[in-house]
């Protein structure tokens, strides 16, 4: 795949942020990149458009990831190459993956050195663009505004679940924002997101104050939205 040859993939994420920064990434390689809010609408792009390689994202609503990958085997004739990526890629997540029908595993963020990987050991024999490019953890000024808005959406998202006591729902939000806030260095949010990621049904104990936790995450992402929205005033002023 090379010259003028383009490589196409597919990527999914439940996070708009994660979505458009990956996109990025890819078009600044010099590839064609489609991304995809749910299992489902990557089900349904995957079947509609021609692949060279998919990255989807194990942990997502309506379709996770492992049920994405054992749907799209069945009607996979080109055998093309699935990569499992998520914000916590432990030995038991990516046995599971494997056994989905993934080909390999990347933790997030999914940067210009892993898709690289990717091509490389499917045999694709992509060169990417020669230009520059920058890291995958240096969010550009024009995603910094949809990055706060997605703060605000989760943390409201979370007290929603909380309050509905839907916990694996609740579960879904805080490691989404978790890995995002990982990935971007906004260490408030990601040390509240962790302390909801893996609560029990029903548990609210002096011991372990989910309450209280589900207040402190959502302070911590409406600050980081205010502070980010900021930064990026005074950016583009600059600029």
């Amino acid at each position: 795949m090379k010259g003028d040859c383009l490589l196409r993939i597919l990527i999914t994420d439940d996070s708009a942020t994660n979505r458009k920064l990956f996109t990025l990434v890819a078009e600044r390689m010099g590839i064609h990149a489609d991304a995809a809010a749910s299992g489902r609408e990557a089900s349904a792009l995957f079947h509609a458009q021609p692949y060279d390689i998919a990255f989807f994202d194990l942990t997502m609503p309506q379709m996770d990831g492992f049920t994405l990958a054992r749907s799209i085997q069945q009607h996979n004739p080109r055998r093309i190459p699935l990569y499992a990526v998520s914000g916590f890629m432990d030995a038991e997540t990516e046995i599971r993956a494997l056994g989905a029908g993934y080909c390999g595993c990347f933790s997030k963020p999914l940067d210009r050195e892993k898709i690289l990987r990717a091509a490389t050991e499917s045999g694709l024999g992509f060169e990417p663009a020669p230009q520059g490019m920058p890291a995958a953890t240096d969010i550009p000024l024009r995603l910094l505004p949809v990055y706060a808005e997605e703060l605000r959406a989760r943390a409201a998202a979370c007290q929603r679940y909380w309050q509905a006591q839907d916990t694996a729902a609740l579960r879904r939000e805080a490691h989404t924002l978790r890995a995002l806030a990982d990935m971007l260095k906004t260490e408030n949010v990601a040390q509240a997101a962790a302390r909801i990621e893996h609560i029990h049904a029903g548990a609210d104990t002096p011991e372990h104050p989910h309450d209280k936790n589900l207040r402190a995450l959502y302070a911590a992402c409406l600050h980081a939205a205010s502070a980010i929205e900021k930064a990026a005033i005074s950016a583009a002023q600059d600029t």
